[in-house]
């Protein structure tokens, strides 16, 4: 499985065309692996975390002392939406994986863009997506994407700031 941020709709063709690109590498590694041929499956997902979309409870609990806290008017970390509001042709599920403090949270949503067949069940994209938002070594709660996308996307900010100062 391969994480993705940073892509709109109009760019999910090109996303296919880095799909090509990573086969190709894989078929090269039949060296490394004593000539056997080495085909894994790939499943490419596009993080968009710029969403507007918004989940929330279908009720809501009773006022504690005439206070609510934000926790208690937020979805659930975890809750993910794959039907009703999602795109019709395309496979996606629009998740709240973190727990929101204050305010409301935002949910991620998340695009199957490459699959290679047999196709894995939407609800085991949803739960593998899930288990690893758990997976950030500085924080004990789930992030809003999965660990390994938070850590590229880190990365990614820390070369570019690196980069800059070298201009």
């Amino acid at each position: 499985m391969v994480y993705r941020s940073g892509t709109s709709e109009g760019e999910f063709a090109e996303v296919g065309k880095e799909a090509s690109e990573i086969r190709a590498v894989a078929e090269r590694m039949a060296d490394l692996n004593g000539g056997r041929p080495y085909r894994p499956k790939i499943t490419i997902i596009v993080a968009q975390t710029n969403s507007n979309y918004r989940i929330m409870p279908a009720s809501m609990p009773p006022a504690n002392g005439g206070r609510m806290r934000a926790s208690d008017l937020n979805v659930p970390s975890g809750t993910c939406a794959d039907t009703g509001i999602t795109h019709p042709r395309l496979r996606e599920f629009i998740m709240t994986s973190q727990q929101a403090n204050i305010g409301t949270s935002r949910p991620t949503r998340y695009t199957i863009v490459v699959e290679d067949k047999p196709q894995m069940s939407l609800t085991d994209a949803e739960h593998i997506t899930h288990f690893l938002c758990h997976g950030h070594q500085q924080s004990t709660l789930p992030t809003h994407v999965p660990a390994v996308l938070y850590a590229a996307e880190n990365l990614a900010k820390r070369g570019r700031a690196a980069w800059k100062t070298k201009l």
